[in-house]
């Protein structure tokens, strides 16, 4: 009970320190618009797409569309689902010291907090493989479709035992088969997009990953990482003196994301927070570890104000910068007008205008141009010729472009041909420096 309090009051604290959800959960929403008005699984109507990670997650933010709360609705969800896991584990954990440890952890570790306040489906990813560990075999299929490397911790849970397999194997097939025939991609199209464009490195480059497992900090290692170091130090010793193979899984994954080289987003550390939030309350019940729960909760006690700012401060500067830009478009767009621009989540959901994803998760054309060399925004707004370009500062000014393999531009003449068509109305600035512009096609 007193786990679930703790979770509940830490979860509501976020809602009202940051009332808006992840610019990514926009895209979520803007799909379960369209899916119910019969547009389709797209974010342009009647142009479908697998742009988002999750088709479950999707369907599951159709009610929100429907009532039209959708970060609300996300919230309540993602909250009775991590409520219904904190009281499942408070109750398969043996002794005080290792419920006491879950609690502080599942309820005071700032991402745990912050992925349940995204809009994403990272948290209730979270809470269905807490649910898997405490061998709820209904939690398996959502473990392993929720997000693409629940595959891998569902796989991990069923290991040796052929009665599980079915729960594990049969759920992502059936899931692939809906998105080939929603979207004509058994995969998430946005998954391929980020790989295609964000690219991956060869390893060292991405060993970063095993910051959030190992007690060492690696160069590169996002401030994320940085703030689970202690936990990181607790969770590798759990290792040697408890295992479990859902913990197991999600340390996989980790290892196979820091061999790839992938991409960070800050909710892909909701995979070490599954490996803690198991281990290390097991860890704390262990005879001759016992005391060891006065150093996790030293750990988040003292590193939870700090972490906390950190996610507090991303949520309250898009929800400063992506509003103004939204209304710079909704005062002078018509409708119909498309819009090229970067991130697409909020201002799209917000403005209802026909999107041009800039890069490429929910637009298979744009990656092609990418992918056929540098000058890809020139060959792009040339064949597209949107009415309105919302462009970050460092796309116009960088000859290499905010991110991708190829440059945007082949040369500085290039750059000015394509926007001597377009007005700047309007650039949205920092204390230091021009962040946006908003253009308006002009002839």
């Amino acid at each position: 009970m007193w786990t679930m309090i703790a979770v509940l009051a830490s979860r509501v604290a976020m809602w009202i320190a940051a009332p808006n959800a992840c610019e990514d959960a926009y895209i979520y929403f803007r799909f379960a618009e369209n899916l119910i008005h019969g547009g389709g699984v797209s974010m342009n109507p009647g142009q479908p797409v697998y742009g988002i990670t999750s088709l479950p997650w999707l369907f599951l933010m159709v009610p929100g569309a429907l009532i039209r709360h959708p970060v609300a609705w996300s919230r309540v969800l993602t909250l009775a689902i991590e409520l219904y896991a904190a009281y499942s584990v408070d109750s398969q954990l043996k002794g005080w010291r290792a419920r006491l440890t879950f609690a502080v952890l599942f309820a005071c570790v700032p991402l745990a907090a912050a992925l349940s306040a995204s809009g994403l489906e990272s948290s209730a990813f979270v809470a269905t493989s807490l649910l898997l560990w405490t061998n709820r075999r209904w939690a398996a299929p959502w473990v392993a479709t929720l997000r693409p490397e629940g595959i891998v911790i569902a796989a991990a849970w069923a290991w040796k035992d052929r009665s599980r397999w079915s729960w594990v194997a049969i759920p992502p097939l059936v899931v692939a088969g809906a998105g080939f025939l929603l979207t004509g991609d058994f995969l998430p199209w946005s998954m391929t997009a980020k790989r295609l464009v964000y690219g991956t490195a060869a390893p060292p480059a991405g060993f970063y990953w095993l910051t959030s497992i190992v007690p060492v900090y690696l160069g590169g290692a996002p401030s994320d990482f940085r703030y689970l170091l202690p936990l990181a130090c607790l969770l590798l010793v759990s290792l040697f003196v408890t295992r479990s193979r859902v913990a197991w899984g999600a340390i996989a994954v980790i290892v196979l994301y820091a061999l790839s080289g992938s991409s960070f987003f800050w909710w892909y550390a909701a995979i070490p927070l599954v490996a803690m939030l198991i281990q290390i309350p097991s860890l704390a019940g262990a005879r001759g570890f016992r005391h060891l729960w006065i150093a996790a909760i030293a750990a988040v006690v003292l590193l939870a104000p700090s972490a906390a700012k950190t996610y507090v401060n991303r949520y309250r500067s898009e929800n400063t910068w992506f509003p103004i830009l939204t209304e710079q478009l909704q005062g002078g767009a018509a409708p119909g007008d498309t819009v090229l621009l970067e991130p697409i989540g909020r201002i799209g959901y917000e403005t209802r205008l026909p999107v041009i994803d800039q890069i490429g998760l929910t637009d298979k054309a744009v990656v092609r141009e990418r992918l056929a060399g540098d000058g890809w925004f020139t060959r792009l707004m040339a064949k597209r010729r949107p009415q309105w370009v919302i462009i970050r500062a460092e796309d116009v000014t960088n000859p290499a472009g905010f991110v991708g393999a190829t440059k945007p531009f082949r040369s500085p003449a290039e750059r000015d041909s394509i926007f001597a068509a377009y007005q700047a109305t309007f650039g949205l600035r920092n204390d230091r420096a021009v962040l946006y512009y908003v253009m308006h096609r002009v002839r």
